[in-house]
């Protein structure tokens, strides 16, 4: 496929600094997610966390792939805050929530620009 084909899919990445307690060593204090993101349709179809742990990774790509994020995030986040307890949950959310910033920046400026190349 061409590279024009896919150029409605977009990553968007989300970071949190993880407790001291469970920082593997002392420069790997960040947690990140990527999701990607078809920007056409508004919805994740991939999203992968860099942090070993492999169910809760699982359990984010149930809870977020096909979820359409002109929906907003609240229900994701409480499913998170609901299904995983761990040390690192609040990072996991501040995660999420920070990549959905990423996605409302991106999509409030592609907005700006179709309406200025529309005038």
């Amino acid at each position: 496929m061409a590279a024009a084909e896919h150029h409605h899919l977009i990553i968007f990445g989300g970071y949190a600094r993880l407790p001291a307690n469970v920082s593997p060593a002392p420069d790997m204090n960040v947690i990140s997610i990527e999701l990607e993101v078809d920007v056409q349709n508004k919805i994740i179809i991939a999203a992968t966390l860099n942090f070993n742990a492999q169910l809760a990774e699982k359990m984010l790509q149930g809870l977020l792939i096909g979820h359409r994020l002109d929906h907003g995030i609240d229900g994701v986040i409480q499913a998170i805050r609901a299904r995983y307890h761990s040390s690192i949950q609040r990072a996991l959310v501040a995660c999420v929530e920070d990549a959905y910033r990423q996605y409302q920046q991106y999509d409030q400026e592609s907005g700006r620009q179709t309406a200025r190349s529309s005038n």
